[in-house]
């Protein structure tokens, strides 16, 4: 079984988890330009099972979470955008997630959409 190791040792790049058919997640990942920019490697949840499979091992549900393990430490939910936004070019982005309250309040709208737009598309959990 793969194993979330290489993920937590690799210090140069930070990892994404998502959901690549949520368009929620994909979105995001998409704005934030930190991917393109290299910082973060991507990892779609959908295509990668055995490493769902690691999140579940360790206690993380990821259709109820956003992942991001960066220098080997494990972010979930608005503390792993809060950390994808750290390092984005895009200042729209930077704001919304630099502050806790306001990131705590964006990240339980856009969870719970989420959840509703993949009910509405007939999209499965992972």
């Amino acid at each position: 079984m793969k194993t979330l190791e290489p993920y937590r040792s690799d210090h140069d790049r930070a990892t994404v988890i998502y959901d690549g058919e949520c368009p929620v997640c994909s979105n995001l990942i998409r704005y934030g330009s930190a991917v393109r920019a290299g910082h973060f490697s991507l990892v779609d949840g959908r295509s990668e099972p055995a490493v769902v499979a690691a999140l579940r091992l360790e206690g993380i549900e990821i259709n109820d979470t956003f992942v991001v393990i960066s220098k080997g430490v494990t972010y979930l939910g608005h503390d792993g955008i809060a950390e994808l936004s750290r390092v984005s070019e895009r200042p729209l982005l930077r704001l919304l997630f630099s502050y806790s309250a306001l990131n705590r309040l964006t990240y339980r709208v856009m969870a719970r959409g989420r959840r509703v737009l993949l009910m509405l598309l007939g999209k499965n959990p992972i």
